[in-house]
């Protein structure tokens, strides 16, 4: 691999994928861009996905590498080790239970040759456990795509898009000491907002190139663990590396807004849901955390245009009281606010 210019370094964090890991691999081995490299990042799996990863490593080792952490990183530090001992022009992260479109890579790469971006992005598809497609999704929109000017720029920080489906040049990532919050398994929501202060120009594939594998099981893990006292923790980690590298001063708005979505209007209905003795302290610290920060957060221009009804009839009640916001939770037709929690998630 030394020998030759690497394209692009694909990064797979693998923690305790022993049923997905095989097909994600195989479609990064079938991908007809040559110039690439495989790096299979071992997050202290307890399955037989270092087995899998060993044996990859054996039958292609031009191409095929693997990193493991010494502990448990919650997939954050994993990803920054994959960054650090990779070698190609660009990097790109994929989940260990999804997969690409064949000409992926190579399609994303000819774009970036093509406007010089140090960024590209494609849609993707959300698909279940036989690979049928349930959704086609963008992840930034036309008016974000091309060289990065001040507008373009204050639309990327209300919303960033999706890591899943780009390819970034690491000189972007290293010289601007971009990484994952460490110890924290909801990262990417940091590492994007980081990003677009950065970006200078951002190419894009109209084509669903990425497979996002999704269950209802998902969708269950994701409601019963850490993960949102994480995605709390994280978009506050988000928020003071923007202020410390002088982003929130000139898109206090913009930013602002971002924050209120991740912090608050994300995080609320969730801990309503799970209507534990837990979960109402926890809202009570958002609540406290934002009127002592953002106490006029309803008059932010975003927050109007782009929060629902329903959220911001939420998210009011809770500025009130959370127990009587639990109190409404719990008078909602369940179907329509599961829904509405899931679509969250």
């Amino acid at each position: 691999m030394e020998n030759k210019k690497i394209r692009v370094s694909v990064i797979v964090p693998v923690f305790n994928a022993e049923k997905t890991l095989k097909k994600c691999v195989d479609s990064l081995l079938a991908q007809t861009l040559k110039e690439k490299e495989i790096i299979l990042a071992d997050d202290v799996s307890s399955d037989g996905s270092e087995k899998i990863i060993d044996e990859y490593c054996k039958k292609y080792p031009e191409i095929v590498r693997k990193v493991k952490m010494p502990q448990n990183s919650k997939g954050s530090g994993v990803i920054n080790k994959g960054v650090e001992v990779s070698q190609g022009e660009f990097v790109m992260v994929v989940d260990n239970d999804d997969y690409l479109h064949p000409e992926a890579l190579e399609k994303m790469v000819c774009a970036a040759d093509r406007e010089q971006a140090d960024v590209v992005d494609s849609n993707f598809r959300l698909v279940d456990e036989e690979g049928n497609t349930l959704q086609i999704e963008e992840s930034n929109t036309k008016e974000q795509i091309g060289r990065i000017d001040d507008a373009k720029r204050r639309s990327l920080f209300v919303n960033p898009g999706r890591r899943l489906s780009k390819i970034i040049k690491r000189q972007l990532i290293v010289e601007n000491g971009l990484g994952y919050p460490e110890n924290v398994c909801y990262g990417d929501n940091y590492f994007m907002e980081l990003l677009m202060g950065y970006v200078s120009h951002i190419a894009k594939v109209e084509e669903p190139l990425y497979n996002y594998f999704v269950s209802t099981g998902s969708i269950t893990r994701k409601y019963n663990n850490p993960i949102t006292y994480d995605r709390v923790k994280s978009a506050r980690l988000m928020l003071e590396e923007l202020k410390k590298r002088g982003f929130y001063e000139k898109y206090q708005e913009e930013i602002e807004f971002r924050f209120i979505e991740l912090f608050y209007v994300n995080s609320v209905p969730v801990f309503l849901a799970k209507f534990k003795p837990a979960e109402i302290n926890e809202l009570k610290r958002l609540r406290a955390y934002v009127k002592e920060n953002f106490p006029n957060y309803r008059k932010n221009k975003y927050f109007k245009q782009r929060v629902t009804r329903m959220y911001q009839m939420i998210t009011k009640i809770n500025d009130i009281s959370p127990r009587l916001a639990i109190l409404a939770y719990s008078i909602i037709n369940c179907k329509v606010f599961r829904k509405m929690i899931k679509s969250r998630m």
